[in-house]
């Protein structure tokens, strides 16, 4: 679980990364472009929580 979980991470962490890049390299600052990056960045970082919470998590049943 726990290996599962960092690989998990860093997946996300590369996603972001490449967010913040595109975001940096082509320049935007205001707009439609940059509101949809900082959108997709929030989603993935709450798709993040969201599964680690689960995965760590116990159930109750």
């Amino acid at each position: 679980v726990l290996l599962g979980m960092v690989i998990f991470f860093m997946a996300r962490l590369s996603a972001v990364t490449g967010l913040i890049e595109k975001f940096i390299f082509t320049g935007l600052r205001r707009g439609q472009q940059a509101l949809m990056v900082n959108f997709t960045g929030l989603l993935i970082l709450l798709f993040g929580v969201s599964v680690g919470f689960t995965v760590l998590l116990p159930r109750s049943y």
